[in-house]
């Protein structure tokens, strides 16, 4: 893994919400923060 993404924070948007959780994980699991939204407005406030 490249270590200059280690402990990094990433915004993730979709509206498939099987999408987002997967992509949450996935990144976790690498040891990326993320935060995921379904709803783009939520998202930008």
């Amino acid at each position: 893994m490249n270590l200059k993404i280690k402990g990094k924070r990433i915004m993730v948007v979709d509206d498939e919400f099987d999408l987002t959780l997967f992509y949450r994980m996935s990144l976790e699991y690498h040891g990326i923060e993320a935060d995921t939204f379904n709803d783009p407005h939520e998202a930008i406030s």
